[in-house]
């Protein structure tokens, strides 16, 4: 953060809250969010033991981390982990490995 500039000016809060509409909504906008907030913890509490694995689908299936990430994935299931991911290729490998999909499951 820049010493010299401030965060916000107070034309900004003063424009932020001069509108009454958003000044009405945004109250339940926190709330909504922190439901989610709520909800996504009530479900992981759930989950057991977890590991999350971030990556990206722009890896050809012919690369070496490609083979790596489905081996990792049918690892974790092995070992009895969950595999909290968006990459559809290692939730498909950790589930053939027999891998839980979540709660209930």
């Amino acid at each position: 953060m820049n010493p010299r500039k401030p965060a916000c000016s107070a034309t900004q809060h003063e424009l932020l809250l001069d509108r009454p509409a958003l000044a009405q909504e945004e109250p339940w906008r926190v709330l909504r969010i922190f439901g989610d907030f709520v909800e996504g913890f009530e479900t992981l509490a759930g989950l057991g033991p977890a590991v999350a694995v971030f990556g990206s689908t722009r890896v050809s299936r012919r690369h070496r981390y490609y083979a790596a990430a489905l081996e990792t994935g049918a690892g974790l299931a092995r070992a009895g982990f969950a595999v909290i991911t968006v990459v559809a290729h290692i939730q498909r490998c950790h589930s053939r490995a027999g891998g839980s999909r979540g709660p209930g499951e």
